[in-house]
């Protein structure tokens, strides 16, 4: 491991101390410690801050160009350059391989940018960016959308809404989150109350569909039944504030899925005044720039997993030494023939 030791310098005295003779060492943390360990030392952190501004600064010299992009350029030859330029700026790394992270580009490249290449030259930004209605067929599935606005399903083959969200909608998608949340919270007290009270001596197992749900009519109906009943108090108790969490939940989904629809709606309309200046920017730099970095992250983070993965091994292989092992099983040995004798097989 002296490979990691030198790049991460620091992590090595985290992870061991001296052992109890010259020449071993000893963990000083658990295995169910050493992953966060890793991830979490001030080494690995600078490791992955050079990384990252290794790939910022390849981003800042190859952005323009992309954004740049018209009729007059050839899609297959575009990624040469940048590939080849972001091989070299990664050759000289300890422990992340250059070409681990010159495959997460081309990976990207034949999965996705590619495609969007080839739309924004032969479209152009703009109408490259413009959302596509889709029109279902009887019998044959369809593509799933991307977005749904009053019934109408469109598909957005160059910019994604989640985009134009991030940049143009944050608020209305945190409040669109928060009504989500809020609808969820309500949905598991009510569960939890569906489950307590409707067994067979349930005080809810009487107001159940034919199909054993819970329901707010089937709630209304038991409750007309037992108005009457003198010894139903705390039926009748039970039933109100399980119908008054079930019409609050019915509200917090129609408020989360109001929302959900302004925002849709939203979205789509600003579409509709995009800039091509815009367009570039956002699928260059969002989409991206932003894909393939997150797949360098991965590829670092898989250096800090392969590490500690490697150290837990080490840990398990020598957590007891040869000499315990050995009186363990010379006990063990020593424990059958004792049976043996006992039972008269060996005498």
């Amino acid at each position: 491991l002296d490979h990691y030791w030198r790049a991460l310098p620091g992590l090595r005295e985290v992870l061991f101390g001296p052992g109890p003779r010259p020449g071993t060492s000893e963990a000083r943390l658990t295995a169910s410690e050493v992953t966060s360990a890793v991830r979490e030392h001030e080494a690995v952190v600078a490791y992955r801050k050079r990384i990252r501004r290794l790939f910022d600064d390849w981003v800042r010299q190859w952005e323009p160009r992309l954004r740049g992009l018209s009729r007059d350029d050839a899609p297959p030859s575009l990624i040469r350059d940048p590939s080849e330029d972001l091989l070299r700026r990664f050759e000289d790394l300890v422990l992340l391989d250059a070409y681990d992270v010159y495959q997460c580009l081309m990976d990207y490249w034949d999965e996705v940018m590619q495609d969007d290449v080839v739309l924004a030259v032969t479209e152009g930004w703009l109408d490259a960016a413009r959302p596509r209605v889709l029109v279902s067929k009887k019998g044959k599935k369809g593509e799933p959308p991307d977005l749904t606005v009053r019934r109408r399903k469109y598909k957005m083959d160059l910019l994604p809404p989640d985009l134009l969200v991030a940049r143009y909608c944050a608020d209305e998608q945190r409040e669109v989150t928060r009504l989500r949340a809020e609808h969820e919270r309500i949905g598991g007290v009510v569960e939890a109350m569906k489950e307590e009270n409707t067994g067979e001596a349930g005080l809810l197992a009487e107001a159940t569909t034919d199909a054993g749900n819970v329901t707010q009519a089937a709630v209304k109906a038991r409750l007309r039944k037992i108005r009457d009943d003198p010894g139903a108090g705390d039926e009748r108790e039970v039933l109100g504030v399980c119908l008054d969490l079930l019409k609050a939940q019915a509200r917090a989904k129609k408020a989360a899925n109001a929302a959900q629809s302004s925002l849709d709606g939203k979205v789509l309309a600003r579409y509709a005044v995009l800039r091509e200046s815009e367009v570039a920017a956002i699928v260059v730099g969002s989409k991206w720039m932003a894909s393939i970095g997150d797949a360098i992250t991965r590829q670092v983070d898989r250096v800090a997993t392969r590490l500690a993965d490697r150290v837990r091994v080490i840990q398990e292989r020598y957590a007891e030494t040869l000499p315990e092992i050995v009186a363990r099983v010379e006990e063990m040995e020593t424990r059958v023939r004792s049976h043996l004798r006992d039972m008269r097989v060996v005498g």
